[in-house]
């Protein structure tokens, strides 16, 4: 009989993401239980390597393409991504909103009835007078 035993997310803690925009590949730094560092590297959610930070390849990932590390890293990616959609569509609402207030407040400006100074203008000989 086979016992599989699970890593807890607690075993490991997500250091640092550094996001290269250019190509699209971010890596993330993941300190594990053992004081070891390493380096997840994803491409568009993809997880192309696991190592540590001192170039020996992760042995789950060696042997398996599959480590814990990766997982957890993707795990914070998707949560990253998340939140950076919403925080985008919460800045994209308040601005429609306020393009929706100064829309609104042009509208009242323009339509704003006449004061009575300017009701009191009369043409004379086609000139303005009071």
């Amino acid at each position: 009989m086979t016992v599989t035993t699970r890593k807890l997310e607690n075993d490991m803690t997500p250091l640092h993401r550094v996001a290269i925009k250019a190509n699209g590949i971010v890596i993330w730094e993941i300190e594990s239980e053992s004081c070891h560092t390493y380096h997840v590297t994803m491409t568009r959610q993809h997880v192309s390597s696991c190592e540590r930070a001192d170039g020996q390849p992760c042995p789950g990932w060696k042997y398996r393409h599959s480590c814990h590390h990766a997982t957890l890293a993707q795990v914070r990616e998707l949560e990253y991504q998340d939140r950076k959609r919403e925080e985008e569509a919460r800045d994209m609402a308040e601005l429609a909103q306020e393009i929706v207030n100064e829309a609104a407040q042009v509208e009242r400006r323009y339509r704003a009835p006449l004061n009575s100074a300017n009701r009191e203008l009369r043409m004379e000989n086609g000139i303005p007078m009071r």
